[in-house]
């Protein structure tokens, strides 16, 4: 089992850069889907190294190689239809038009201004209420109580044993 490991024998002519580097791809992605930036550039460096130095029969090695490959025809693939469909350029246009017509409906009906003149008038009235009811000081202590509560139940301990 432990000769299947050595890098000796991984076919080094059946595997591509484009293998390695979908494998650290799709190590990448799934460390950003599981925990964020720093586990993607780990498992992305885990990827690539695993199916370099992985042999063939470990799973580590097959599962990285085979994600490799599965990124390397995905990107093949698009590169195809781009190629054939000019995806690119219509998403831009159509990009392009999108932002300009959302520009012209504000330019129009002023959206952003309004928006924030009543996000401003909101403030302002909440600020009002606040200072006429109290309604911070209503809503702290209120929760204040609610965690107290809770804290009792907890413990075991009822507000009389205090």
């Amino acid at each position: 089992m432990d000769d299947l490991r050595s890098p000796d024998k991984v076919d080094r002519d059946k595997m591509s850069p484009g293998i390695v580097y979908g494998a650290a791809s799709a190590g990448a992605v799934l460390g950003l889907i599981l925990s964020g930036p720093l586990l993607a550039v780990g498992l992305g460096i885990a990827g690539a190294g695993a199916a370099i130095t992985q042999g063939p029969g470990t799973v580590g090695g097959d599962i990285a190689r085979s994600a490799g490959r599965l990124a390397q025809n995905s990107f093949d693939k698009a590169k195809e239809l781009e190629r054939k469909h000019d995806v690119i350029a219509r998403v831009k246009g159509a990009s392009r038009d999108g932002l300009d017509r959302v520009r012209a409906l504000n330019d129009e009906h002023r959206i952003v201004d309004k928006t924030k003149a009543g996000a401003a008038d909101l403030a302002r009235r909440a600020r009002e209420l606040d200072e006429q009811h109290g309604v911070r000081d209503r809503a702290a202590k209120a929760i204040l109580a609610g965690l107290d509560k809770a804290n009792e139940l907890l413990e075991g301990k009822d507000k009389k044993e205090r």
